[in-house]
């Protein structure tokens, strides 16, 4: 990984104190932050063919997700070849993205510094 570049899309919410006064919470809070992930990640995507994998969850179906990304890649013409949602301990792709979600929230909870152990191979396309 010390060579490797990568671009990586997260948001650190605070769901009990939004900006916009108007608490959300389980599917719809994830529905909604996915949905503004997926827009961002393909603002940068690199490429016209690309991959989604999401962590499996309960929050949304494998259907769900196939809709939501084909719907945002028609908006920004680009081709999602493989959708699917998949589990940490079989792709290593998710393991590193745990990593930095639970890196990203111990950085803003605790003020613990971690993530700077990678910071310099990730490019973060937005915070909020």
């Amino acid at each position: 990984m010390s060579n490797s570049k990568f671009k990586v899309v997260y948001t650190v919410v605070e769901k009990n104190k939004p900006l916009n006064h108007n608490p959300l919470y389980g599917n719809e809070l994830y529905r909604t932050i996915l949905e503004q992930v997926l827009i961002d990640a393909m603002e940068i995507v690199p490429c016209k063919d690309f991959n989604v994998l999401l962590d499996r969850n309960r929050f949304i179906t494998n259907d769900e997700l196939r809709a939501m990304v084909r719907r945002e890649a028609k908006e920004f013409n680009i081709n999602p070849v493989k959708i699917d949602m998949v589990s940490s301990e079989q792709n290593r792709c998710i393991q590193l993205v745990d990593f930095i979600a639970g890196a990203s929230r111990a950085k803003y909870e605790n003020g613990d510094d971690t993530i700077e152990l990678i910071s310099r191979n990730v490019s973060l396309a937005r915070r909020h």
